[in-house]
C-alpha cells in the first residue's frame, strides 16, 4: 500500500516540485545485540521513623546520606532547584543599597593584610567563598566581601545543579571584581502550574493617558501561575463558596452573569454554557470583578491549606503581607514577570517581538478569547501575559475625579490593538466593575525563614524510589509505603521521590507542632525532561469512518499515561547522537544504517565529524530530522536513554527488536498513543488537524511549505502543547502496520510481526486529506524518507 499511496503523492508533487522530490533508497539489515543496563536490586524500604529513645535532632544537624560530604552545620546549601536564603546573610530586597556584607566573612576575617572582593552576577544564586557558604546573591544586587585575606581565593555561584567557579588573586588594599554571566536557562516548572520568579530590579514603564513614565523598582522572589484563571477553575469556586445565584458574595459582585457574553449560567448550580466570546471551558474566565478575583484567592488558599491573604470587610480589602496564600500580583511583579524577570531579553511583548507569536489580540483573535497557553510562553515559561484578557492587579489607582480608588489591569486583551498589548500598557477600572475582557492570574509571596519551631511530615507514596527533602537524600521508599520525617523546621519544604531518571515533587507547608502530609500517587506531578508534556491516559474512539479504508472501523481504545516530546527530533539533536555514538561516515552503526547520508536531501555531511550542511528541503538545523530509518530512530532512543541514565527501551539483535515495557527510557509512540495525543488526549478538540480546523494554522503541508521543511514549533500546537503533529514531517511509530480490528483494545501495540512499520502525521509535501489526524501510512523500517522523522515518548509509571 505504501508504494501505491506514496507513489501517487510523489507523482503529483513531482509535477509541482520536480527538483525537490527524490526516490527513496532501500537499506540492508544486520545488527548485533545492544547491551541493556543492569537494573540492580529490588528497592527496600528504609524506616524513616526514629526508633531510638533520644529526641530527634533538628534538621540542620541531620547527617546527609548522599554520596557528597556535608557542609558544616548552618552552612549546608539546599541542593534543590530553589536555593533558600538564610537569616542574617542577605539584605532585604526592598529599600536597601546594592551591597551586603555577609556576617560570616566579617566575623572570621581580620582587617590587616586584606583586600576586598566585589561579585556581580547576571542572575541570583548561592554564593560561596573558598567553599564556605556566604549567602544568596539576588538578581540585581552586588556582593562586596571586605577584609578578605590577601592571596588566592575561589568564588563560586551555585543555582540548583548549575554552578561556576572563578579564581582570583587578592592584593592588599585592592578590590577585585568578578563578573558571572554564565547561566541563561529557563527555570523548572513547579508541579502545580506555578513558576518561581527570582526577584530583582528593573525600570518600570507605565503607559497611561498617552504618556509613559519610568521608575526604578525592586521586587522580591514570588510565585506566579503559568496561566490565567480559567472558567473551569472559577466554576469550582462559584459552586463551592456560598456565591449566590446572582453572582454575589459578602455583598460584593463576583462575576457578571446577565451579559450576553457571559459563559457561565446558574441552573441549580453554576455551569459553563459558552458564549460568542468564550467557547471553551479552558479559556480565561471573563466578566469577573476585582472583588471576585480576591475572593477566589482566599477560597483557593483555604482549599490548599494556605493562610488567606485578604481581609475583606464589605468594600474594604486589606492585604496581610505575612500570609502565604494566593493573591493578585502587584503591578511591579506583573511587569517584572512579563519582561522575563531575571531572564529578560528585551522583548516588546511577553516572550517575543512578534505579537502574533505571543498574544491573542484584535487582529488574530477572531473576536473571542482562546484556551490558555496556546501562544508562546515568555522567558519564564509563563503564558498569555500579553493578550487574551486584561489581568487584575492588586494596586490602587487614585484619581482626583473619582470618589473611590480604582484598581489596575495589565496585559491587553482579545479585542485590543497592538499598541494596547505592549508590556508597559496600563488601564484601570472600578473594583466592582467587570467586562468581557477582564480576567486575572494568581501570585503568592515566597516566605523564607519566617516560621519558628518544628513539625513533622508524613510521606505516603504509590511510587518506589528514593526520598529527598529539599534535595537531601533521606531514605528509600517502596511502593505503597509510608514514612515520617520528624523535627522538620517550620516553613515550606520540597518533598521528592526520585526513580530512574525521573522524579515527582510536592511543596508542603510545615507548621509548629503539627503534622503535614504529602502523597504521591502514580504519575502525579512527574518532573519531565525539557519540552516534554504529560499525556494523561484515557479512552477514545480511534480511526475514522469517513477516511481511507485502513482508518476503519472506528473502535474504542484505552491508553495509559505517558509523556511525549512537544517537538519532532531536530537535526541539532540527531547530530549530537551521530557524533557521539560511533556512527560511521556512511551513516552506519553496528552494521545497520541509521541515517541515509547519501541522499541529496540529507542536509548532513561528514568531514572528520558530522555537521549540518543544509539542502533544498532543509534550511535550518532546528528543522525535524529526515532520512532516518525506523532502526535509526530506535538507536537514537537507546543512545539518549543511556546518556541520561535511563534504562534503554529496546534490545536490537539481528533486526529483531524487543521493547522492554518496564523501561523508563525514550521510545517511539505506539500508533494508539500517537493518535490519542494528536487529538488532544482527554481534552479532545474534535479538529481534523492537531490544534485547528484550519490546516494552515496547524501544519506545514504541500499547500504552504514552499517545498521544504521548517523549524519545529512555528505552527499552532494542539491543546496538549504538541507541535507539528499534522505537518512538517510524518513520524515513525513503534507498531507493525496492520488493518484495524473492531473490538475494544487496551494499550494496543500492533501485531507481533509484519513487513512495514506505521507512520503517522502529515508531511511538508502532503495534501490536506493526508495530513488529517486519523490518516495512516507505513514504511520499510530499513529505509529513510525525505518526509519522515520521529518524536519521542516516555512511559510514565
Amino acid at each position: 500500500m505504501i508504494r501505491n499511496r506514496r507513489l501517487y503523492r510523489g507523482i503529483i508533487m513531482a509535477v509541482i516540485l520536480i527538483s525537490i522530490l527524490l526516490p527513496v533508497s532501500s537499506q540492508q539489515a544486520s545488527d548485533r545485540s545492544d547491551d541493556i543496563l543492569d537494573k540492580g536490586k529490588d528497592i527496600q524500604l528504609m524506616d524513616i521513623q526514629d526508633q531510638s529513645d533520644e529526641p530527634d535532632a533538628p534538621p540542620d544537624k541531620v547527617q546527609d546520606q548522599s554520596d557528597e560530604p556535608d557542609a558544616p552545620p548552618d552552612k549546608v546549601q539546599d541542593q534543590s532547584d530553589e536555593p533558600d536564603t538564610q537569616p542574617g546573610k542577605v539584605q532585604d530586597q526592598s529599600d536597601k543599597t546594592d551591597e551586603f556584607q555577609p556576617e560570616t566573612v566579617n566575623k572570621r576575617l581580620s582587617a590587616p593584610n586584606t583586600g576586598q572582593l566585589e561579585i556581580i552576577a547576571k542572575t541570583g544564586a548561592a554564593l560561596y567563598l573558598d567553599g564556605v557558604y556566604i549567602g544568596v546573591l539576588p538578581f540585581g544586587k552586588k556582593a562586596v566581601l571586605g577584609d578578605v585575606p590577601i592571596g588566592a581565593h575561589t568564588v563560586t555561584l551555585s543555582y540548583g545543579k548549575e554552578k561556576e567557579t572563578k579564581s582570583v588573586m587578592l592584593v592588599e588594599g585592592m578590590t577585585e571584581t568578578l563578573y558571572f554571566t554564565w547561566r541563561d536557562i529557563l527555570p523548572v516548572n513547579t508541579s502545580n502550574g506555578f513558576i518561581r520568579v527570582e526577584g530583582g530590579g528593573l525600570k518600570l514603564k507605565i503607559s497611561s493617558g498617552g504618556s509613559t513614565k519610568e521608575k526604578d523598582i525592586i521586587v522580591g522572589n514570588f510565585i506566579m501561575s503559568q496561566h490565567e484563571v480559567t472558567h473551569r477553575d472559577f466554576l469550582e469556586f462559584l459552586n463551592d463558596a456560598p456565591v449566590s445565584s446572582s453572582g454575589m458574595l459578602n455583598r460584593n459582585l463576583m462575576i457578571i452573569l446577565n451579559s450576553a457574553d457571559a459563559a457561565i449560567k446558574y441552573s441549580k448550580k453554576f455551569q459553563f454554557v459558552g458564549s460568542r466570546i468564550a467557547n471553551s471551558i479552558d479559556t480565561p474566565v471573563i466578566g469577573v470583578t476585582w472583588y471576585g478575583a480576591v475572593e477566589y484567592c482566599n477560597w483557593l488558599s483555604r482549599k490548599k491549606g494556605r493562610d488567606p491573604v485578604y481581609n475583606i470587610g464589605g468594600s474594604t480589602v486589606n492585604w496581610d503581607r505575612t500570609a502565604n496564600g494566593y493573591r493578585l500580583p502587584t503591578e511591579a511583579e506583573w511587569e517584572y514577570a512579563a519582561r522575563g524577570g531575571s531572564y529578560i531579553r528585551g522583548f516588546t511583548y511577553a516572550g517575543s517581538n512578534n505579537i502574533d507569536e505571543a498574544a491573542w489580540y484584535k487582529a488574530n483573535s477572531g473576536n473571542r478569547t482562546h484556551t490558555v497557553g496556546r501562544k508562546k510562553a515568555n522567558e519564564l515559561g509563563i503564558f498569555d501575559l500579553t493578550g487574551n484578557v486584561w489581568e487584575w492587579c492588586w494596586d490602587e489607582v487614585i484619581k482626583t475625579d473619582s470618589p473611590v480608588s480604582l484598581r489596575a489591569l495589565r496585559g491587553g486583551g482579545w479585542k485590543d490593538s497592538e499598541t494596547d498589548s505592549l508590556i508597559a500598557r496600563r488601564i484601570d477600572a472600578y473594583p466592582d466593575s467587570s467586562a468581557n475582557f477582564y480576567g486575572f492570574r494568581l501570585a503568592a509571596s515566597e516566605r523564607l525563614d519566617t516560621f519558628s519551631g518544628f513539625g513533622e511530615i508524613v510521606v505516603k507514596t504509590e511510587i518506589s524510589g528514593k526520598l529527598f527533602l529539599n534535595g537531601k537524600y533521606m531514605a528509600v521508599m517502596a511502593k505503597n509505603e509510608e514514612g515520617r520525617l520528624r523535627n522538620i523546621r517550620s516553613g515550606f519544604h520540597n518533598v521528592e521521590i526520585r526513580f530512574g531518571g525521573m522524579s515527582v515533587r510536592e511543596s508542603v507547608s510545615v507548621k509548629k507542632n503539627q503534622v503535614a502530609e504529602v502523597s504521591f500517587t502514580g504519575s502525579k506531578n512527574v518532573l519531565l525532561p525539557n519540552s516534554f508534556v504529560l499525556v494523561k491516559g484515557g479512552a477514545f474512539q480511534m480511526g475514522s469512518d469517513s477516511g481511507q479504508y485502513d482508518e476503519q472501523p472506528v473502535h474504542t481504545v484505552t491508553v495509559e499515561n505517558f509523556a511525549m516530546s512537544q517537538y519532532e527530533v531536530t537535526y541539532r539533536e540527531f547530530l549530537e547522537f551521530m557524533n557521539n555514538a560511533e556512527v560511521s561516515p556512511q551513516g552506519m552503526l553496528r552494521g545497520r544504517k541509521v541515517f541515509n547520508i547519501a541522499s541529496e536531501n540529507a542536509a548532513i555531511k561528514y568531514d572528520r565529524k558530522f555537521y549540518f550542511n543544509s539542502s533544498v528541503l532543509v534550511k535550518s538545523i532546528e528543522s525535524p530530522i529526515i532520512e532516518v530509518p525506523w532502526f535509526g530512530a530506535l538507536e537514537y532512543c537507546n543512545w539518549r536513554s543511556k546518556k541520561e541514565n535511563r534504562y534503554p527501551a529496546y534490545t536490537i539483535m539481528d533486526g529483531n527488536v524487543t521493547w522492554d515495557r518496564n523501561s523508563n527510557g525514550y521510545r517511539l509512540p505506539t500508533e494508539a498513543e500517537w493518535e490519542f495525543a494528536a487529538s488532544g488526549g482527554v481534552l479532545p478538540e474534535g479538529y481534523p488537524y492537531a490544534g485547528s480546523r484550519n490546516i494552515n494554522l496547524a501544519a506545514w503541508y504541500g499547500g504552504n511549505s514552499s517545498g521544504k521543511t521548517h523549524p519545529v514549533g512555528l505552527k499552532q500546537p494542539n491543546v496538549l502543547k504538541l507541535y507539528d503533529m499534522s505537518g512538517n514531517v510524518m513520524e515513525w511509530c513503534g507498531d507493525w502496520y496492520s488493518t484495524y480490528q473492531a473490538y475494544k483494545q487496551d494499550n494496543p501495540v500492533g501485531p507481533p510481526y509484519g513487513e512495514y512499520r506505521v507512520i503517522r502525521g502529515g508531511g511538508w509535501n502532503g495534501f490536506s486529506s493526508t495530513n488529517r489526524i486519523t490518516n495512516r501510512d507505513y514504511g520499510v523500517p530499513e529505509n529513510g524518507y525525505n518526509d519522515v522523522g520521529f518524536r519521542l515518548v516516555l512511559s510514565v509509571f
